[in-house]
């Protein structure tokens, strides 16, 4: 694909905090669950945004797993929250409790999470929104060993957010890349796996194609002189993917 000759700079969205709620749906009640959250939390949700307390918010659909390691069960959705800040979080769990259930959804997990510097990109560039197709999402559940936190964090700053604004800069192939670390759990079952980072990246069909060369040239561009293998080799010693699925959003826009 011929890539646009005008580069769109983007700025990383710092500081900014989030609630996440990981739900196990029934696959028979999907499509049912999707209704409830565009009919029942959606317009909730819309009246935080009036008032600037919300920013955007989408439902994931959890719909095909890329990689899963541990023995628990998957779940199947993810609502993401953008917030002012956790008494914005609590208030909107409050009142949504005050609305009427959907019985078959079960909470995996409620957290706080704050987005990682210099790695959150929430919103596509100009040249990525002429697309005419809609993108597809990578959601990865990620568990970085405590130790091994601040050297993660530090990658990020440093290399791998860098290396995906050049990519959503340089190319109509990734629409959005949204980085989160757990600040607080507030609810999670017991047999709930742990995790401390959520990322989801917006993608179009030909990143399966070009993902390695460009992240490879966004690591240069970024000033790293480590390759595309050393940095993700360094990556799998302190991290476990847990959890990674494609699949769609709703809402969001």
């Amino acid at each position: 694909m011929k890539e646009s000759s005008y580069i769109q700079k983007l700025q990383p969205h710092n500081n900014a905090w989030y609630l996440a709620e990981s739900f196990q749906v029934p696959k028979n009640q999907s499509r049912d669950f999707k209704t409830y959250y565009k009919n029942t939390l959606s317009p909730l949700l819309d009246s935080y945004q009036r008032t600037g307390d919300v920013g955007a918010h989408a439902l994931h659909r959890l719909r095909f797993k890329a990689e899963k390691h541990g023995e628990f069960e998957a779940w199947s959705f993810l609502l993401l929250i953008e917030v002012r800040d956790a008494e914005v979080a609590k208030t909107y769990l409050a009142k949504a409790q005050t609305l009427p259930a959907f019985e078959q959804a079960s909470v995996v997990r409620r957290e706080l999470l704050v987005s990682t510097p210099e790695s959150n990109y929430p919103n596509p560039t100009a040249q990525v929104r002429e697309r005419n197709r809609k993108p597809f999402f990578a959601v990865e559940y990620v568990d970085v060993q405590q130790p091994y936190l601040n050297e993660f964090r530090e990658i990020m700053i440093r290399r791998n957010g860098p290396a995906m604004r050049h990519i959503m800069e340089h190319t109509r192939w990734c629409h959005s890349m949204v980085a989160l670390e757990t600040v607080e759990v507030w609810e999670s079952v017991p047999q709930a796996p742990s995790w401390n980072q959520i990322h989801v990246i917006g993608l179009y069909p030909e990143s399966f194609l070009r993902y390695k060369k460009d992240f490879a040239s966004g690591l240069a561009a970024s000033g790293s002189d480590i390759t595309f293998e050393e940095n993700f080799g360094q990556l799998k010693k302190i991290r476990t993917m847990l959890y990674k699925t494609v699949g769609s959003r709703i809402g969001g826009d």
